[in-house]
């Protein structure tokens, strides 16, 4: 076998890393004869890409957002690089991820996926984001009798 054109070698199993390779076997009889088979392209890529998502907006109290809330993702993939990043909102189906994403008023569940083109898959786990932007409203009643000049 020849692999990754570094000169033929005896059959043994072999393990490859990430990575493109080419592979080639040959075949002798007893009389010395021998075939050999063109050389194959085998793609290898086990890690799965990168994901980044950031999340801005005012913080309140108690894992709240008194803003509108904008979630922004990133991908990378160094190997057979990405296909697709996508987003869920509020469980929805993932869809493309279009930048940025706006949340408003309200409890929201938000996932990023994120596929490169051999498969492998990178998914943030559901995020809870609580936004509430509107402020309370407060009334003041007074109870009395009103003497001379506001007194």
């Amino acid at each position: 076998m020849n692999v990754d054109n570094n000169g033929w070698t005896s059959y043994s199993d072999t393990t490859f890393t990430d990575g493109i390779h080419n592979i080639q076997y040959r075949a002798y009889d007893n009389a010395g004869n021998y075939t050999e088979t063109p050389a194959q392209e085998m793609k290898v890529d086990t890690v799965a890409p990168a994901l980044n998502v950031a999340t801005t907006g005012a913080t309140g109290q108690n894992g709240w957002y008194v803003s509108t809330v904008t979630l922004t993702s990133s991908a990378s993939d160094s190997g057979s690089g990405l296909v697709v990043l996508e987003a869920s909102i509020d469980g929805a189906p993932f869809t493309n991820y279009q930048s940025p994403i706006t949340l408003l008023d309200g409890i929201h569940s938000v996932q990023f996926r994120a596929t490169d083109n051999a498969g492998n898959i990178n998914q943030t786990a559901p995020q809870q984001i609580k936004v509430d932007t509107v402020t309370p409203s407060l009334s003041l009643a007074t109870n009395g009798t009103l003497g001379l000049s506001g007194w």
